[in-house]
């Protein structure tokens, strides 16, 4: 169940004013770890889960929210990083042979966001039905002739 006593509000983040911001680091977090830029080498680390998400920052303009004042971009950074922690987003794991925390998915973030890393794609969106096909290509043909 994605809402429980432990996560009350796990779709809030993406509700807010900056929801376009955290809806691309939630992306971003999952191509890092799941998608095509995957690397075995890197570690996931909070300060690299930081810049990844300040990288989303500096593409997509901050919007102030009530209650809440940060100074800078890391600032913001880690407040993202903060609300999709208690909202279970997200979780760091200790590595004791690392001796870091890790980043990692909770079950329900991982399905989200593997959604919407799917949907951020829009060439691999298959579209199995001939109308949606036929209605797309007619919608695509009038935009070039405008």
């Amino acid at each position: 169940m994605l809402v429980t006593e432990s996560n009350l509000d796990f779709f809030s983040p993406l509700t807010g004013k900056n929801s376009q911001i955290v809806e691309e680091s939630l992306i971003a977090l999952y191509g890092n770890t799941y998608g095509d830029d995957f690397s075995t080498e890197e570690v996931l680390a909070r300060k690299i889960v930081r810049d990844i998400i300040y990288r989303v920052i500096q593409k997509i303009p901050w919007q102030d929210e009530e209650n809440i004042s940060l100074d800078n971009d890391k600032d913001k950074a880690n407040y993202i990083i903060r609300r999709l922690e208690v909202c279970g987003w997200i979780i760091f794991i200790t590595d004791r042979g690392l001796s870091i925390k890790t980043f990692n998915f909770t079950r329900n973030g991982k399905k989200f966001a593997q959604m919407l890393y799917a949907l951020s794609d829009e060439d691999s969106i298959a579209i199995r039905q001939r109308n949606v096909r036929t209605t797309r290509a007619s919608l695509e043909a009038y935009q070039k002739n405008k």
